[in-house]
């Protein structure tokens, strides 16, 4: 795990998995609201996919969401390469309205529905490593 500070405040972070058959995933990535735009999780990112490489990855990858422009334009000025866009399409169980009970045997409720969850995001791969962003 990457940590960025500002005067010693944490600032960003960003992760890499172990290297496993070549390949490590960076992730997660995260900078509170506050502190967005001013390139620090450009940096820990750099640094976490550095890292993996320095680990012996011969693959970095990571997945963003196709409805956050602001990080899909950073890893492409890092050398990240979008390859493929997907959906994962899931169900969750919900109960229908007030009159749901929980058996206590199930703890479940009775009367449920179903409804789809779907979620869309971007594989990406880098195809070269930017490491001057700070």
């Amino acid at each position: 795990m990457r940590l960025r500070e500002d005067g010693g405040t944490p600032v960003a972070m960003a992760g890499n998995s172990p290297v496993n058959a070549g390949m490590s995933r960076i992730g997660p990535v995260r900078t509170p609201g506050e502190r967005r735009g001013r390139g620090y999780a450009s940096g820990v990112t750099a640094a976490a996919t550095a890292h993996a490489l320095a680990q012996g990855a011969t693959e970095v990858l990571l997945h963003t969401d196709l409805a956050h422009p602001t990080g899909n334009s950073i890893y492409q000025q890092l050398g990240y390469r979008p390859v493929e866009d997907c959906l994962t399409v899931g169900f969750r169980r919900w109960a229908f309205g007030a009159g749901a009970r929980y058996s206590q045997s199930q703890r479940t409720p009775s009367r449920q529905g179903c409804r789809a969850v779907a979620t869309r995001w971007t594989q990406w791969w880098p195809s070269r490593v930017n490491s001057s962003v700070s």
